[in-house]
């Protein structure tokens, strides 16, 4: 475009050689005014793409930050499911022991725990009681019981069902001491049952 305007600037010069030196003046005021909206349209066509090219990088930054905070999230799912508590069979007695001496410490923490099912409607305290439990020896030989009071929102088993329950572990007051009871998100009944009878 510059160039065009320089070629018309020296014609509008020749053109103007045979009139009075005024109307030259204003034929190269004239010209150098074309030449700077010239300059200024160039200017902003330079400073248009720079724009473009800011905005493409701010939405890359944008989808870079969205792309790690996804990720992030995904990190600690799965952190939050390695961290779950596994109640195993051979140390059920002690860690559900180590969880009720301990209960603040577990307090809100994931457990996975089998066992049987019981439950009973307390009369005196109008309440029903639910728990997954196994027997282990007791004061007067294996007549113990050791577990879990649970809280389910579902349908409850058949007693004597063997149940696997996951939850996140609450501590209630109960007589000025700490219980522990398992606030259950899954409960599943299965055919395969574990050893309903646990030593230390």
């Amino acid at each position: 475009m510059k160039k065009y305007l320089w070629l018309i600037c020296l014609l509008l010069v020749v053109l103007c050689g045979a009139c009075s030196a005024a109307d030259q003046v204003n034929a190269v005021e004239e010209a150098n005014a074309a030449l700077a909206q010239a300059a200024a349209t160039d200017e902003k066509a330079a400073i248009s793409p720079s724009q473009d090219t800011a905005t493409s990088e701010n939405t890359d930054v944008d989808t870079t930050l969205d792309t790690a905070a996804e990720t992030l999230e995904e990190s600690l799912a799965i952190a939050n499911a390695a961290d779950i508590i596994v109640i195993k069979e051979k140390m059920f007695i002690a860690q559900t022991n180590d969880i009720t001496l301990n209960a603040r410490s577990y307090e809100g923490k994931t457990i996975e725990v089998e066992g049987m099912y019981f439950g009973y409607f307390d009369p005196y305290s109008e309440r029903e009681y639910n728990y997954v439990q196994r027997r282990s020896p007791g004061c007067c030989g294996n007549d113990g019981m050791v577990g879990y009071e649970i809280l389910y929102d579902g349908e409850m088993p058949e007693i004597n069902d063997w149940i696997e329950v996951i939850g996140q572990i609450e501590v209630v007051q109960v007589e000025n001491k700490d219980a522990v009871r398992v606030r259950v998100s899954q409960l599943t009944v299965k055919d395969e049952r574990g050893a309903e009878f646990v030593r230390f």
